[in-house]
Order: C-alpha cells, then sequence, then structure tokens
C-alpha cells in the first residue's frame, strides 16, 4: 500500500518554445463526461528457490464525471465520479465485478486538486499557467509513502506536448527512477523502485480529457524476496 501527496508543478522547470494554445479544464456546471476505464495489473514475487508467482488481474469499469458546480472563490470544480465496474479477471479467469462506488473531489481549471474522498483522486493531469505549444516541457513532483518506510519517495514526472493538430493536443510524460533505501534497522539494505511513463490527450476547444494510457512499476526487494507490480492503465472519452 502506498499513500500519495498530491502532485506540485514546477514553475521553473516550465519551457515553452513555441506558445500559442491555452490548456485549460473547462468545466460548466451540470456537464457529464463518460469514459471507459481499463485496469491491468501484473504481479511478480521471486523468492528463489522457496517460491516463483505471477499473477495477472484486469479491471473495467466505465466512470462518469459530474459538474456539480464551480467555486467563485478559487474557480475549483466540485465533481462527482460515478465508477460502475463491467469486467474483472485473474488470469483469464472471470471474478465477481465488485460494488460501484461514488468519489467526490474538487479540481482547479488548471487540475490542481484542492479537495478528494479517495487519495487516489489526487493525481490529475497538471496544465502550466501560461499558453503552450509544440515542444513545452514542465516537470511535476509528487511524494509517494510506502507502507512500512518512515522516509517518502519524490517521483517527478516530466510533461512534454508532442502534436498539436487543431484543437487535440497529445502530452507524453515520463517519471524518473527514483531509488529507495531502507530507513530503518529493520529495512536496511531493501530497495524500492518507482518508474512510469505516459501519454495524453487533452481537447482544447472543450477543455477535457480525450484518453490517458500510463503505465508504472515498483519494484520492491527485502531480504531474498523480489517484488515487482505492474499496473497499465488506459482510459478513453465515450461521445454521448
Amino acid at each position: 500500500m502506498t499513500t500519495l501527496l498530491r502532485p506540485v508543478l514546477d514553475p521553473e522547470s516550465l519551457v515553452v518554445p513555441q506558445a500559442s494554445k491555452e490548456l485549460r479544464y473547462r468545466y460548466q456546471p451540470g456537464l457529464e463526461l463518460s469514459f471507459r476505464s481499463t485496469l491491468q495489473v501484473f504481479r511478480n514475487a521471486d523468492a528463489s528457490p522457496r517460491f516463483s508467482t505471477r499473477a495477472k488481474e484486469e479491471f473495467v469499469s466505465d466512470v462518469r464525471h459530474k459538474v456539480i458546480a464551480q467555486d467563485e472563490e478559487d474557480q475549483g470544480f466540485f465533481i462527482v465520479a460515478y465508477h460502475t465496474p463491467v469486467e474483472r479477471s485473474l488470469d483469464g479467469q472471470p471474478l465477481p465485478v465488485g460494488e460501484p462506488r461514488i468519489v467526490y473531489f474538487k479540481h482547479t481549471p488548471l487540475g490542481q486538486v484542492l479537495e478528494a474522498s479517495d487519495p487516489m483522486e489526487a493525481t490529475m493531469l497538471l496544465l502550466p499557467e501560461p499558453m503552450v505549444g509544440v515542444g513545452s516541457e514542465w516537470r511535476v513532483n509528487q511524494l509517494h509513502f510506502p507502507a512500512g518506510r518512515n522516509q517518502p519517495i519524490e517521483v517527478a514526472s516530466l510533461y512534454r506536448v508532442n502534436l498539436l493538430e487543431d484543437n487535440k493536443i497529445t502530452i507524453l510524460f515520463d517519471s524518473q527512477e527514483v531509488r529507495y533505501e531502507g530507513d530503518t534497522a529493520g529495512t536496511e539494505g531493501n530497495v524500492y523502485t518507482l518508474v512510469g511513463k505516459g501519454r495524453f490527450e487533452f481537447d482544447l476547444a472543450a477543455g477535457h480529457l480525450l484518453s490517458l494510457e500510463t503505465e508504472s512499476t515498483m519494484t520492491s526487494k527485502e531480504d531474498d524476496l523480489l517484488l515487482e507490480v505492474v499496473a497499465m492503465h488506459s482510459m478513453v472519452f465515450q461521445e454521448p
């Protein structure tokens, strides 16, 4: 289990060689956005020669965001997200899909999360204040607190505008590899690494996400146990 602290955009990292478009979430109260979400999780555990295991779990769900209101003071959007499970499987075998859930969050037009009922909803695509163009870059920093660790891990993600066609913008990102050494006598010598990459498509005129594809890899080594978890997530906007 990893606790996330809300990401922060580093303004000094911003590079804008060809500014031409304003990148903003442009919501209105009453707006509803529907997405199809697919999450694949691959878990590998190796403690040779005692045991070695592999597993693949997949979750498919429909996600509907409803904009309730906008705060006049900080311009934050109040949003309710309805998650409806569609499919779930383990190593190709179907499992019960689980119960629907409802989460609440609030974020600014730049994607800064101000409130969230679920810590995982605190991660948004953070957008820079100035206009951007192809080649624009910015860095986002986020702290991770792995269970059983005293010190946080800082993950730095570099975002880059890769393509701009009419009102569709494509943004790529890579997270810097972070190496973590045990910080107590009980975890001395342990290693924890976290890396990631992904791709976002955003509708500039409508002001909302069109799709995302992300991949993160967590590797943990404690004594003779090596654990690797790869999570691949995609979310695609569903036209009304």
